[in-house]
Parts: C-alpha cells; sequence; structure tokens
C-alpha cells in the first residue's frame, strides 16, 4: 500500500487513548485514523462502538455506514465496476464453483445486500 498510495498511511495506534466520546473505547484509534485521514465514512456494523453518537465524527464530516449501504452506494455510483468485481469473485470459486448469480445471492443473505444485489441482477441478466 505504501508504494501504491504514498502518505495515505495513517499513525492511529491501539495502545494510545482517544478521547472521541465512543461507547467502545478500544475503537478510538478507528476514530482517530477516519478524522487525520478525512475519511468520508467509516464502514461497519459494529453499533456497540458508538461512532454514530461520535460529536468528534460528525464535526470531521465522518459518515457512519452500514457495510450494506456501502455497497449499494458503490453499485450504485459505479455500475460497471460492480458488475466487474462480482463476476471476477464467481471466477474465483472453486470449491464450490459458483455463477455470479449464486455469489450475489449468497451475500445478499449473509451480509444483507439486498439494495446491492436488486442493482446488479439486471446487469447480470443482460450481460
Amino acid at each position: 500500500m505504501r508504494l501504491a498510495f504514498p502518505g495515505a498511511e495513517i499513525a492511529a495506534p491501539k495502545n494510545q487513548v482517544y478521547d472521541y466520546g465512543l461507547v467502545d473505547p478500544d475503537d478510538g484509534h478507528v476514530a482517530h485514523a477516519a478524522i487525520l485521514g478525512k475519511a468520508d465514512a467509516i464502514v461497519t456494523d459494529d453499533s456497540r462502538a458508538g461512532f454514530a453518537a461520535s460529536a468528534a465524527l460528525r464535526e470531521a464530516g465522518v459518515e457512519v455506514i452500514s457495510p450494506a449501504v456501502f455497497a449499494a452506494n458503490s453499485v450504485a455510483a459505479h455500475p460497471e465496476a460492480g458488475l466487474r468485481t462480482l463476476v471476477a469473485v464467481a471466477a474465483r470459486m472453486r470449491q464450490p464453483a459458483l455463477s455470479p448469480v449464486e455469489v450475489l445471492d449468497q451475500m445478499r443473505r449473509r451480509y444483507g445486500i439486498s439494495e446491492a444485489a436488486a442493482l446488479l441482477i439486471p446487469r447480470l441478466q443482460s450481460g
């Protein structure tokens, strides 16, 4: 990563104390990295950490979104890239071999990405 994205690394050691008003102070390093890195969002389904309630994250403009929402937003913004990624993931599936539709259905059931799936299914059927 350092070679591909020089300067993208954020120093946020886990063993430091960060005061971002989180319910789980052990996740302070995540909030710290997001704020310093000027992240648009933290993608998590961990509601125990309390990221959504952090005034510091709100003030820094860091949104807290679920993986399902992130997937839907990403596919909506870049549908062809989403389709290419899905096809590539399916091509790597060996045991058992799965089609792109089967991979998408499995991801929908496991991770609740119904909205992203709804955006990709018509593309799979037309392609």
